[in-house]
């Protein structure tokens, strides 16, 4: 896989990026691991919430796009930030 595009439903800086079905957290922890570059797609509601089921951390993200509401200590975590 070359590259692959992702989205999450919460991100928190200990905790990664997270869903709310074990399912579904192991289905984005294989897609993370066999993709070339990632690319996560993270609105700022989503920034400061937790839920149950890591399935990547920031520096598992080669892309992170965002809606212009990203805090400076998050996008300094990115290694690329759109």
């Amino acid at each position: 896989m070359l590259k692959s595009t992702l989205i999450c439903y919460a991100y928190d800086e200990k905790g990664g990026f997270t869903v709310g079905s074990q399912l579904g957290a192991l289905l984005k922890r294989a897609v993370v691991k066999r993709a070339r570059k990632v690319v996560m797609m993270l609105d700022s509601s989503k920034i400061g919430t937790l839920l149950p089921f890591t399935f990547a951390r920031m520096e598992d993200v080669d892309i992170l796009v965002g809606d212009g509401k990203i805090s400076e200590n998050i996008i300094n975590q990115s290694s690329k930030v759109l």
